[in-house]
């Protein structure tokens, strides 16, 4: 029988692999800036779309952990390609999975997620809270991955990317999402909300600072609530470095992850 707190860091993992995230912009600034934008390292997407014809690949590692239980996700992949000028398609491959716990070890591979974003508006022009840049993402998790990993049902997701340029170095970006999740063959809603604030230091390096929390955290679960912070290095306007730590606020002892990614576009 999977105890809550598996079930717990299972449900982050596969939140942050399938999420993993937004740091190089959240909106269009109002100088054109043609460098990468990631839907990584952290867990808030971005409301950029990869350019029309471009194709775009991310990919990292991260290490969960929750009291005596951690989950290393290695590949976390996710291809974006530019269909249209707006639109994206997503294919997340979503890691091979190393479970740890104190009843012993096991590994296989994650589900399949395969989905798409629209970027609805550009944001109003000028610094601070106007109007900002909307994009839409939709995916869809299928059963596919090892037995130990793979859900018993499809699982869709709907995301709201909000992304505004506050100042000349100061980014902010809000995502809402909903799923119907499938845990362990139970099914629930899952709502999650993020607010992410990115500062520029040079031209190659960025840094974010983030809070993202799930209602509920799991099939009948508390909430669950996460801080995290990290760091993009851009090696050249199409290839990102990026590592990211965050913590729990949900009174479980050693409740943590870290991670590293890399991102290129083509």
């Amino acid at each position: 029988m999977i105890n809550k707190k598996l079930l717990c860091v299972t449900a982050l993992a596969l939140g942050l692999a399938c999420s993993t995230p937004s740091l190089a912009q959240t909106a269009s600034p109002p100088e054109e800036d043609d460098s990468i934008v990631t839907d990584r390292p952290d867990f808030t997407e971005s409301s950029e779309t990869v350019p029309y014809k471009h194709t775009q690949v991310e990919v990292g590692y991260t290490a969960t952990h929750t009291d005596t239980t951690t989950l290393h996700t290695l590949g976390e992949v996710l291809i974006r390609i530019g269909v249209k000028p707006k639109t994206e398609l997503r294919l997340g491959f979503n890691s091979i999975a190393f479970l740890n716990t104190p009843g012993g070890n096991t590994s296989g591979f994650q589900d399949f997620t395969f989905g798409a974003k629209w970027k609805w508006c550009e944001a109003a022009k000028g610094y601070g809270l106007h109007r900002p840049q909307v994009a839409l993402i939709t995916a869809l998790t299928v059963p596919s991955g090892s037995s130990v990993f793979h859900e018993h049902n499809a699982q869709p997701l709907v995301k709201l990317c909000l992304g505004w340029e506050l100042a000349p170095k100061w980014e902010m970006g809000v995502n809402f999402n909903y799923s119907n999740v499938s845990q362990s063959g139970d099914r629930f809603d899952q709502f999650a909300s993020s607010v992410t604030f990115g500062y520029t230091w040079s031209k190659h390096i960025s840094t974010f600072y983030e809070i993202f929390g799930f209602i509920p955290g799991g099939y009948q679960m508390g909430n669950n609530t996460y801080v995290d912070t990290g760091v993009a290095y851009l090696l050249d306007k199409n290839t990102q470095l990026d590592a990211r730590v965050g913590y729990g606020l949900n009174g479980v002892h050693n409740d943590y992850f870290v991670g590293v990614g890399f991102a290129k576009r083509f």
